[in-house]
């Protein structure tokens, strides 16, 4: 709003200078908005091309990467960069996975050179092994009907962690050691303060993986008949894809409500 006057920026250069924007996000929104010939460089790309061109070295490298996003930016379709680049992720997710890829089926079989070596296991090549920390959640999903309309609940997420600035439920979360695997309605006491709605039911396990970490996760919810005040955001149902949520929310709140 306030460096392009309301408009979002149609450059490459504009669009990674935003914050929370880097190169993936940049080249991804470039190529599929404004027609940017910028390839996209994911773990399906670098993957797909490491494994086309043979390439040994560590993809975790800097010269690697360059080599890779210069076989990519020469091989974009200048017409058609969008559809390029979401062909590139999806064949690098559908057809050329990380482990048991479809080989027999690729149309880019026979010039594989991953696959004439028969070294299509052994790419692409990483320096370091991803150490994945793994987190318990516990949601409060709270829902008010008010005068025949619904609300709920939201929680802004702050501070130096995963969805900065977007919004989930409020939670409690547990270490490994001290994670039970479903909590008493009890438990909740302190997030709902004074306030008594009825406890509904509690979900199954939902897992969810981020780049370094994966997320398990239940939601319990509850229900009033009356207005409570809470330190959380309350929006009406309805409007609840308004707001910017993480794909683990809208994955739950597809599954048990039914919101547009």
């Amino acid at each position: 709003m306030k460096d392009h006057g309301g408009n979002f920026p149609g450059t490459y250069s504009e669009i990674r200078s935003l914050k929370g924007i880097g190169d993936y996000t940049a080249a991804a929104i470039g190529s599929i908005c404004f027609n940017l010939t910028y390839p996209v460089m994911d773990g399906n790309v670098l993957r797909f091309i490491s494994r086309l061109s043979g390439i040994t070295g560590s993809i975790d490298l800097p010269a690697i990467k360059k080599k890779i996003l210069e076989l990519a930016i020469n091989q974009i379709d200048h017409r058609n960069p969008g559809d390029f680049n979401q062909a590139m992720m999806e064949f690098g997710a559908m057809v050329c996975t990380p482990s048991n890829p479809d080989c027999l089926n690729c149309p880019f079989r026979k010039k594989c050179i991953a696959f004439k070596n028969n070294t299509v296991d052994e790419i692409p090549v990483r320096n370091t092994k991803t150490t994945v920390r793994h987190r318990y959640i516990h949601y409060l999903v709270l829902t008010i009907n008010n005068h025949g309309k619904e609300y709920i609940y939201l929680n802004k997420r702050t501070g130096n962690d995963i969805w900065k600035n977007l919004y989930d439920f409020p939670c409690i979360e547990r270490s490994p050691d001290k994670n039970k695997d479903h909590l008493s309605e009890d438990e909740f006491n302190f997030l709902l303060s004074s306030a008594s709605p009825k406890f509904q039911e509690a979900s199954g396990q939902f897992v969810h993986l981020l780049t370094h970490q994966q997320l398990h996760a239940r939601f319990y919810r509850f229900h009033s008949d009356k207005m409570i005040n809470l330190p959380y955001v309350l929006v009406p149902l309805k409007d609840v894809h308004k707001y910017p949520i993480p794909k683990l929310i809208d994955r739950y709140l597809s599954e048990n409500f039914k919101v547009q």
